[in-house]
């Protein structure tokens, strides 16, 4: 039975950090983990205690349904870094859109990042600025949680610096995108980045490279694709990035979404107040948010 990591509260209390095993979850107190938070925890023990954490009593714990669930982080000390156009089919229903024939050309991987000031958690209302712009659109991206520190990784050692996965829906306005030369504001207003249930270990996944992933907009389904079908896999990301930069634990890089989104369509499907967005990757969890 897999473990996972996230943030939680219990009857409105101030929110608690722990592990989820099954239907129970543990405190990291209960845990005798002295840690304020999962950020805190991954920074300080990486992958070292999971094996006692496996062993111990998850009898003794709340059941997850008597808990409210939030996002694994509430905020990142560091920008997320983003991969644009990861998936093919997602690049060619963007490519009209864009308008910016050298994304295309290029066989490089695009990267930019993208502010959390404020990370919306798994199951909380989604407050969208449509004031500010009303092309609002939805992106489900796995997201790679870095577990120690490195530089000039190897390819082939790559899922070594991996502390473990968790689902990101990269929310966009996308006149904002746009108009601006880099797409930073557009991917970063407050709130639009949306994470959880929970972080889980690499080991609890069989392989990262073939995890089906889905969205639905009030029901219907719009994503449905699997991450077999990115351009540049797990352990290639994080090869390329860390050549002369300096992955910390902690650090979050989001792994680009595939085709379907709102962008895609003609015309358009803008997400607007009143929407639930539902999320899902395999072996991960649910997200579901409703705008308002």
């Amino acid at each position: 039975m897999s473990i996972r990591f996230t943030n939680y509260k219990y009857k409105n209390e101030k929110y608690d950090s722990g592990v989820i095993k099954g239907d129970r979850i543990l405190s990291f107190k209960e845990l005798g983990i002295d840690c304020e938070n999962v950020y805190d925890y991954i920074v300080k023990y990486g992958e070292k205690s999971l094996e006692e954490i496996r062993k111990s009593d998850f009898s003794k714990g709340l059941e997850v349904s008597e808990v409210e669930i939030l996002s694994p982080f509430f905020s990142t000390p560091h920008d997320i870094i983003c991969v644009g156009l990861n998936y093919r089919a997602h690049k060619d229903e963007t490519e009209s859109f864009l308008n910016n024939r050298d994304l295309y050309s290029t066989t490089s991987a695009i990267y930019f990042s993208k502010r959390a000031y404020k990370i919306t958690g798994p199951y909380e209302d989604i407050e969208i600025r449509t004031d500010l712009d009303d092309h609002v659109d939805y992106e489900c991206e796995l997201a790679i949680v870095i577990g120690k520190e490195g530089k000039d990784i190897r390819e082939e050692d790559a899922l070594d610096y991996v502390f473990g996965y968790t689902i990101l829906n990269d929310l966009s306005s996308r006149v904002l995108q746009k108009r601006h030369a880099q797409w930073y504001r557009g991917k970063s207003l407050d709130g639009y980045t949306v994470m959880g249930p929970a972080v889980v270990p690499k080991s609890e996944i069989a392989d990262v490279n073939n995890l089906n992933l889905k969205t639905w907009i009030n029901g219907e389904l719009r994503q449905d694709s699997n991450t077999k079908y990115m351009m540049k896999d797990v352990r290639r990301l994080i090869y390329e990035l860390s050549q002369g930069l300096t992955l910390l634990a902690g650090d979050i890089i989001a792994s680009g979404t595939p085709e379907g989104v709102g962008q895609g369509f003609n015309p358009p499907k803008w997400l607007k107040k009143g929407d639930l967005i539902e999320m899902e990757i395999e072996g991960i969890g649910r997200l579901k948010n409703r705008l308002v």
